[in-house]
């Protein structure tokens, strides 16, 4: 397989299985294959603390799926190299130069400057953001906000499900703004990146310094807030930025995989703050929007593709955008690897290998799985036992019930016998977090993915 098209497919994967906000973190343009020798695989990466964070938090995850596409027992070695995306930008400009006015290159330049500066993906953009009636809410607010920045809808608290488009939404908030003037100070970062500049900044005594950055803003974007909760230093910085930007009528917009009032560990001095703007949900897209999007997607990767195959893809993915956009991946990587051209009986093969895997049949069987691989009862993870050997494999049933099933989180608590789905919430949270830290709950998961397609 080239080593474009390897490392296309294992960024599709990744991204299946990682919060929007996390893919772009630390993958997306910043990762790229070096090489590919017998069986060792050299990734490149943009820097070193990039390299090391992937070395320390993803080497078995993207080993596995190395592993896979290559059918070998792969070795990694990380790398700090100039990418290939990094050189793009050097290459000369379509139109001829003496065609182009320097006050259009400059622009051009100044807007692109500004943009890497406020960590924003120029792709996300309200022109290619698909809107439906999952969504029409948030984007509505999200493109008011851009005429009337700090003054209505704030702070703008947005949440819902992995792979929804929380993240393109919040930044084209900063897209636009940037388009129309380039002087707007915007930052958007992770709650991670945020937490993990603070401790630096304390390490390093350069809070002052810390502080100047996010208090100087004129729209300040974090996703995935809800992994503040339970970091009080996090939180009390949080608290006061907050405030700070507020006092003074400048935008704040959050995103989250639940509302404010369901984030446990969330002081409620920030619950508070987070509930007294405009909340808004976005959910999975029906399937009229999901044929849209997979349009959409196509159009931008200049591929022809049959209405008919789109409309079965649309169709039998019935999850997030992710989601569709990982089937799609597929579906032109396995055309340009076989020389293959577009068919539904093509679509079907990649359709079947991704929902076998994602798909159980139904609660049930996740259930007794679970308890079988274990060597467990039924009764032990429903029961309320806190012995450790209970929980973690309660934890995982609820994490495959959420992720692989799609069940609300009442339906969650309603096939465990629980009279709260806050207990669902968290047990998900702290497998979301094994996952990217421990070897072990990875190899587990998909032991249990693999069982599951039996």
């Amino acid at each position: 397989m080239h080593e474009n098209l390897l490392w296309e497919t294992v960024l599709a994967e990744l991204r299946l299985n990682l919060s929007g906000a996390n893919y772009q973190t630390w993958f997306k343009g910043k990762t790229d294959i070096v090489s590919v020798k017998d069986s060792l695989v050299e990734i490149g990466c943009h820097n070193a603390y990039v390299r090391d964070w992937l070395e320390q938090r993803y080497y078995q995850q993207i080993k596995l799926s190395l592993d896979r596409l290559l059918e070998t027992d792969t070795s990694l070695l990380f790398s700090v190299v100039t990418l290939k995306s990094e050189t793009v930008g050097k290459a000369k400009p379509s139109r001829p130069l003496a065609e182009t006015s320097l006050f259009e290159l400059g622009e051009k330049n100044l807007l692109t400057e500004r943009q890497n500066q406020a960590g924003l993906n120029p792709s996300f953009t309200f022109e290619n953001f698909v809107v439906g009636s999952s969504n029409q809410l948030a984007q509505a607010v999200a493109l008011a906000i851009t005429a009337n920045l700090g003054k209505e809808y704030n702070p703008l608290f947005l949440h819902g499900g992995v792979g929804v488009g929380k993240t393109h939404l919040i930044q084209a908030i900063g897209n636009k703004l940037l388009t129309t003037n380039p002087n707007f100070k915007i930052a958007y970062c992770t709650s991670e990146k945020f937490t993990n500049e603070l401790i630096e900044s304390i390490q390093t005594r350069r809070t002052a310094s810390f502080r100047a950055r996010y208090r100087n803003l004129d729209l300040l974007l974090i996703d995935d807030i809800q992994f503040i909760a339970g970091r009080e230093s996090t939180q009390e910085e949080f608290f006061h930025t907050f405030n700070h930007l507020y006092a003074v009528s400048k935008q704040i917009v959050l995103t989250s995989d639940r509302p404010p009032a369901e984030i446990k560990k969330l002081e409620e001095r920030l619950k508070s703050r987070f509930e007294g703007g405009m909340i808004a949900d976005i959910q999975n897209p029906e399937v009229d929007l999901r044929e849209a999007i997979l349009l959409s997607k196509a159009r931008l990767q200049a591929q022809n593709i049959d209405s008919q195959i789109i409309r079965f893809i649309a169709e039998a993915c019935s999850g997030s955008v992710r989601d569709l956009e990982g089937c799609l991946v597929r579906l032109i990587t396995r055309a340009k690897m076989t020389g293959e051209a577009y068919s539904l009986d093509l679509a079907k093969k990649i359709v079947a290998d991704r929902l076998l895997s994602k798909k159980p049949s139904d609660a049930k069987k996740v259930v007794s799985l679970v308890a079988n691989f274990f060597d467990l009862k039924t009764a032990d993870l429903k029961g309320s036992s806190r012995q450790a050997q209970f929980v973690l494999p309660r934890q995982l049933t609820m994490y495959l019930l959420r992720k692989d099933l799609q069940l609300g989180f009442e339906k969650i608590a309603a096939e465990l016998g629980k009279k709260d789905h806050t207990t669902i919430l968290y047990g998900v949270d702290k497998i979301e977090k094994a996952v990217e830290n421990s070897t072990q709950v990875q190899s587990w998961v998909k032991q249990l993915r693999l069982q599951l397609q039996g």
